[in-house]
């Protein structure tokens, strides 16, 4: 009978009906799924209700926990479609019977267990290795990986986790007997990761080691193990490990007439892990690529040169080659690498530039100039005395002054030839594009991006010309050279395989190659040669995700926690912060760190202005966390997000993204909120607008809604974000959503709300609404004395007025609360509009007075904005 459905219990919870997996939102609700699982578990086993609803609603009156455990059972059996009869009910509660079109991964994995132990009992090694490994291909994962607390998954998860283990340990002593020791040295080692306290699984592999050939890798086994079960269970070896040892120290193994024979190894030579030449991606077949971008580079009408490829195509190892280049022609290089935990690219690019101020250009920069770039570059307070405080702006006025300044900055380095470098560009926002478009003028800039992660209205493809290099797949030949390059060989065989499983994409092919060396389908021989192992047919995984996964699964315990710990910071850190997040001391971490360096899987950048740490490739950033367990993943964003408070509580305000996100992710809504508003404010004065936008909406997201202060102050923020980006629909809808809180609001609230909607409508041309609005907030704002917002509203109506008579009444009132309340600011740009009322009244004179001394307030208070219009004004 054809299987129809098919149930997986290994790993994460599947269900799939005629090749159609189920959803999560089939199941209707997490309880009518439990139900099933317990079932299933249980199958061909009654379950009675009192069971079920002990499990599930234990607190709950037992004729109401019957009612509704009865409407999950019929939900169930509605899931099951049509093989809702599988569901029985008998006397007392329910069973599940599977049929013949039922296909269950752990009875089919008990099946080939069973099957693979009768072979190998037989004397059938080979057909005995073919069940083992299908039975370890069908071990997607300890049973119901997401129900890890669950007490009745207990004791079928260790039950199978155990011949899990047991299985692997038989498949390698399969491998053994045949000789085949790189693979039963695989097989045997990913039984350790899998319980890294049982002594039987080292002395196996001290076993294969030595018959291998490789007596100090035996020996460094047993050490190994001594240290494990001295340092965690406080005991010594068996004294039987402690004599195979000296027999294999002294040599005399094989005079031990007890001991256990196997064959001399199928292939000759010394066993080594992933080569050394794996841990890069070389540059190969990239020739016309290359030559593309120099001759892109020499011709200077070109400001922005565009590079895009599918991950992992070699956009980075083809741009760094490039920029080698460059340096060599002593071009100044301004590197900005943007990982996936990066929420800020507007303070990304400007932290790259913190290399150009020198002392003499700190000396030709204006006062004004340097407090704007110590927004983001607050080293400058360091370096410079007595800096202006600057006053409050509005977002749109923030981002003036801050794009001056850089102009100003970009401008004073322009004698030496500059280049701006962003690799995965793909992750800037609309207001970092807008800051590189301004950039451009003074530096020449280079975009690596991926093109999957870059659709049609990325602000990368509707600000630039789209016309770019976009970097294709090697060929067969190119990948044959990339392994000759590799290996100094020739290898037909192999690189028509690699390339037809890789696609051509120089990641993938990388990967593959180390994933053939650690399990063994590869090995170095003592001449230094690659040799694929005999008598095995090469199955490699399907995809660059199945490849990474298998990588990550060959990590020991220890190794696999501290990787996804590093992927939960998101793949770039400093080592304190990965150190106070797992808790381990700096030897053992600093020893686990080094495996993974040597393994290809992190690198350590060793370059100023880089983190001391970063995971080798976004890939397997992405990877590690998405096969992290949910509620695993969860507690580990609380341990990241206590780490950085623990960590940095002196300058916490440095790390409320990062917070914002693990608190979030950790499911700590009030933590979380409190930091996405903080995170969401402050990157509107660093000028990062889409940064702003996603924790505002996470923050709003988070909050109550029986708090409509907190609202409106995330709702106004927003609004402002909006406005500067000249989001209209965006603003106006906020807007509603603030007059909808505004009877519960303090009157000051609700007269800023008036102002921001005559603002609004002003922008619009709407002058009757507008002023409508303007009157009410006028109004509100005098009621309470609230001086700034009445200034602000009648500087607004000064400028909407038609009468120039009824303006400068509105501006004169506006002005005469600016000066008696000491709001600097506000009065420079009063001032600037008086003058401009002036002048369309044809009094030149007395608006070039207004003009300058509206240029004299902008100064004095460091306002760089200010200053900047008043001089375009004269």
């Amino acid at each position: 009978m054809t299987e129809t459905l098919r149930i997986r219990l290994l790993g994460p919870f599947e269900i799939s009906l005629k090749g159609e997996t189920l959803t999560q939102s089939a199941w209707g609700s997490q309880q009518t799924q439990t139900i099933g699982k317990i079932l299933i578990t249980h199958r061909d086993k009654v379950v009675t209700s009192d069971k079920l609803i002990d499990l599930l609603w234990p607190d709950e009156p037992t004729e109401s926990a019957r009612r509704r455990l009865h409407v999950r059972i019929s939900q169930l059996r509605n899931v099951l479609q049509e093989k809702k009869s599988l569901i029985r009910t008998v006397h007392g509660g329910y069973i599940f019977q599977p049929d013949e079109s039922c296909w269950l991964d752990v009875d089919a994995f008990q099946d080939q267990i069973s099957q693979g132990a009768q072979r190998q009992e037989t004397g059938q090694q080979i057909e005995a290795i073919a069940s083992y490994e299908n039975a370890r291909e069908i071990y997607r994962g300890v049973f119901l990986a997401e129900d890890l607390y669950a007490d009745w998954t207990y004791n079928p998860r260790e039950t199978l986790h155990e011949s899990f283990i047991g299985l692997l340990i038989e498949l390698s002593e399969c491998y053994a007997q045949q000789g085949r020791y790189r693979l039963a040295i695989a097989r045997a080692r990913q039984a350790l990761t899998q319980d890294h306290l049982r002594e039987t699984i080292y002395t196996r592999l001290m076993l294969y080691h030595y018959y291998a050939g490789e007596r100090d890798q035996a020996l460094r086994m047993f050490e190994r193990c001594r240290v494990v079960l001295e340092s965690e269970l406080g005991v010594p070896p068996l004294n039987s490990t402690l004599d195979l040892f000296e027999q294999i120290k002294s040599g005399k193994l094989w005079k031990n007439s007890n001991a256990l024979r196997y064959p001399p190894p199928i292939y000759e030579g010394r066993l080594f892990e992933v080569p050394y030449a794996l841990s890069e991606i070389p540059l190969v077949s990239r020739e016309r690529e290359y030559a593309w971008l120099v001759s892109r580079w020499n011709d200077t009408s070109r400001r922005v040169i565009l590079l895009e490829g599918q991950a992992g195509i070699g956009k980075s190892r083809l741009l760094t080659s490039f920029l080698d280049y460059l340096n060599s022609q002593g071009v100044r290089l301004l590197q900005v690498q943007l990982t996936p935990s990066e929420h800020r690219p507007t303070a990304a690019i400007v932290t790259s530039m913190r290399g150009l101020l020198t002392e003499s250009v700190l000396k030709e920069l204006g006062p004004a100039t340097l407090a704007a770039l110590a927004t983001l570059l607050p080293e400058i307070h360091g370096r410079v005395e007595k800096l202006p405080e600057l006053p409050a702006l509005s977002p749109n006025g923030e981002h003036h002054r801050l794009k001056e300044a850089l102009s100003a900055l970009s401008t004073a380095c322009a004698s030496e030839p500059t280049v701006l470098i962003v690799d995965d560009a793909q992750r800037l926002g609309h207001a970092a594009v807008d800051l590189i478009t301004h950039l451009n003028k003074a530096f020449r800039i280079i975009l690596s991006f991926r093109s999957e992660d870059t659709p049609p209205d990325h602000p990368i493809r509707k600000t630039f010309n789209p016309t770019g290099l976009t970097l294709k797949p090697l060929s067969l030949q190119a990948v044959h050279g990339l392994i000759h390059q590799l290996s100094g060989q020739e290898h037909s065989s192999l690189a028509l395989q690699i390339s037809s499983q890789s696609g051509g994409v120089p990641l993938f092919v990388v990967t593959l190659l180390q994933h053939m060396f650690e399990t063994g389908l590869l090995f170095v021989n003592s001449r230094g040669g690659w040799e694929v192992t005999s008598q095995e047919i090469l199955t490699l995984p399907p995809t660059l995700r199945a490849t990474i996964e298998a990588r990550l699964n060959h990590l020991n315990p220890i190794q696999r926690r501290i990787f996804d710990y590093a992927a939960i910071i998101g793949g770039k850190f400093d080592f304190p912060l990965l150190q106070t997040t797992t808790q381990q001391t700096e030897e053992s971490l600093l020893a686990v760190m080094d495996d993974l360096i040597n393994a290809g899987l992190m690198v350590e950048p060793r370059s100023l202005g880089k983190p001391e740490f970063m995971i080798s490739h976004d890939r397997y950033t992405e990877v590690a966390y998405e096969t992290i367990p949910p509620v695993r993943r969860k507690g580990m964003h609380l341990q990241a997000a206590e780490a950085i408070e623990t960590l940095y509580s002196n300058q916490i305000e440095n790390h409320y993204p990062a917070l914002a996100d693990h608190f979030n992710k950790g499911e700590k809504p009030e933590q979380a909120a409190h930091y996405a508003t903080l995170a969401g404010e402050q990157a509107i004065t660093h000028f990062a607008s889409d940064e702003a936008l996603h924790y505002l909406e996470m923050a709003l997201a988070l909050t109550p809604k029986n708090k409509p202060i907190e609202l409106a102050r995330l709702h106004l923020a927003m609004e402002e974000v909006y406005d500067l980006l000249g989001l209209r629909k965006n603003q106006d809808k906020d807007l509603t959503q603030l007059e909808s809180l505004y009877q519960d609001l303090p009157v000051q609230l609700q007269a800023n709300i008036r102002l921001r909607r005559a603002a609004y409508e002003w922008i619009l041309g709407n002058d009757e609404t507008a002023n409508a609005s303007l009157m009410e907030a006028i109004d509100q704002a005098r009621t309470i004395g609230a001086k700034e917002i009445e200034a602000k509203a009648l500087l607004l109506a000064g400028r909407a007025a038609l009468d120039f008579s009824q303006s400068e009444a509105y501006l004169q009132r506006a002005l005469q609360i600016a000066q008696e309340t000491k709001y600097r600011a506000l009065e420079g740009d009063i001032v600037r509009c008086l003058g401009n009322a002036a002048y369309w009244q044809n009094h030149y004179q007395k608006s070039l007075v207004l003009f300058n001394q509206a240029l004299a307030i902008h100064r004095e208070v460091g306002d760089l904005r200010g200053e900047l219009s008043a001089l375009n004004n004269l």
